[in-house]
C-alpha cells in the first residue's frame, strides 16, 4: 500500500519511476490563427485506463474534454463548439481545435487515469501565429526642397514581423521602424523613409519585403503620379470652352464680313448665343458637380 501511494503521489508530479507507463506526446505545437489544429497523446504501454482528461492551464485550469467507456467523449463548458476528441482508445488521445484563435495559446494536458496507479500525464504547449495583410504606400509630396517622395510599408503580427526593403542601386536611406504593441501579443511593424527623387536615379522597382513565421512576401510599389485636383480640372474645362467661344467668335466676325458680301450662311444670332452658352454651360455644370461630389464625400465622412 505504502508503494502504491508513491507511485501515483510521483506520477501526479510528473516524474517517471521504472516500471510506470510514460506518456508519448510532442512538447511544442504550432498553429495560425484560422486553422486546424490536434493536440495528441498516447501511452507508451497498454495498460487499463478508466478515463481520460484534457486540460487547458491558466489563472484556473479548465478541463475541456473527458473519454470514458461508460460516457464515451464528453465536451465541457465553452469548449463544446471549439473543440473535437477526434481519437481515444482510453490508452491513446487526440483533440482537434477548430478555427484556432490568440486566446487558444497556452498549454495542454492529457491526463490518463490508470488503475491501480493514478493519474499520469503529457503536457504540451500550442503557440498560435497571426499575420494580418500587409499594407504599402507611396505618396510624392511637395515641399520647400521640391518634390518629396514618402514610402512606407505595415503589417501586424505575431510574433513581430520583420520589414526590410530592396532598394534600387544608388538609392541609399535608412527606414525609421515603428512598433505598437496590443494587448493580445500582436504587434505592427510600420518602416517608413523619404528621398528626393531629383537627387537619386528614379529606377523602379522598391520593394518591401516582409518576413513572419507563416508569411514571406514581396511587395513592389508603385511610382506614384500626381492626380489632376478638381480645381484643376476645372480650369481645364474652363480653358477648353474659352477656346470654343473664341473659335465662335472668329466664325462670327468672319460671317459678318462675309454678310456684307452676302455669302454668310449662318445667322449672327445663333452664333452669339451658341458663344454666350458654351462657358456657363461648361463651367457651371462640371463645377456643381464637383460641388456635389465633394459635399458627399465630407457627409460620408462625417457618418
Amino acid at each position: 500500500m505504502v508503494l502504491l501511494v508513491v507511485c501515483v503521489v510521483l506520477s501526479i508530479s510528473g516524474i517517471i519511476v521504472a516500471g510506470m507507463p510514460r506518456v508519448i506526446h510532442k512538447m511544442e505545437v504550432t498553429s495560425t490563427v484560422g486553422e486546424n489544429v490536434t493536440l495528441s497523446c498516447q501511452l507508451s504501454a497498454e495498460n487499463e485506463v478508466l478515463q481520460v482528461t484534457w486540460q487547458k492551464e491558466g489563472q484556473t485550469t479548465d478541463n475541456i474534454a473527458t473519454y470514458s467507456s461508460n460516457h464515451g467523449p464528453r465536451l465541457l463548458g465553452p469548449y463544446q463548439d471549439h473543440v473535437l476528441v477526434t481519437q481515444s482508445d482510453l490508452n491513446s488521445s487526440a483533440i482537434t481545435l477548430e478555427f484556432v484563435s490568440l486566446k487558444d495559446e497556452g498549454c495542454y494536458r492529457c491526463i490518463f487515469n490508470i488503475f491501480p496507479i493514478g493519474p499520469v500525464q503529457g503536457r504540451m504547449c500550442l503557440s498560435v501565429y497571426a499575420i494580418s495583410k500587409p499594407e504599402v504606400d507611396a505618396q510624392l509630396l511637395t515641399k520647400e526642397e521640391g518634390e518629396v517622395l514618402a514610402l512606407s510599408c505595415r503589417v501586424t503580427g505575431k510574433p513581430a514581423p520583420k520589414i526590410t526593403w530592396d532598394l534600387p542601386d544608388g538609392l541609399v536611406v535608412t527606414p525609421q521602424l515603428s512598433y505598437v504593441w496590443y494587448p493580445n501579443k500582436t504587434v505592427t511593424v510600420i518602416s517608413n523613409f523619404t528621398y528626393i527623387p531629383a537627387q537619386f536615379p528614379q529606377e523602379w522597382p522598391i520593394i518591401c519585403m516582409i518576413q513572419h513565421p507563416v508569411l514571406n512576401t514581396e511587395i513592389e510599389l508603385k511610382y506614384p503620379f500626381h492626380e489632376p485636383t478638381d480645381d484643376h480640372k476645372i480650369l481645364f474645362i474652363c480653358f477648353s470652352s474659352a477656346s470654343i467661344t473664341a473659335s465662335f467668335l472668329g466664325l462670327y466676325c468672319c460671317c459678318l464680313r462675309k454678310q456684307k458680301m452676302g455669302t454668310c450662311q449662318v445667322g449672327e444670332a445663333l452664333i452669339l448665343v451658341i458663344t454666350w452658352l458654351t462657358p456657363k454651360v461648361c463651367c457651371g455644370w462640371f463645377s456643381s458637380k464637383v460641388s456635389a461630389n465633394i459635399t458627399e464625400q465630407e457627409r460620408t465622412v462625417d457618418v
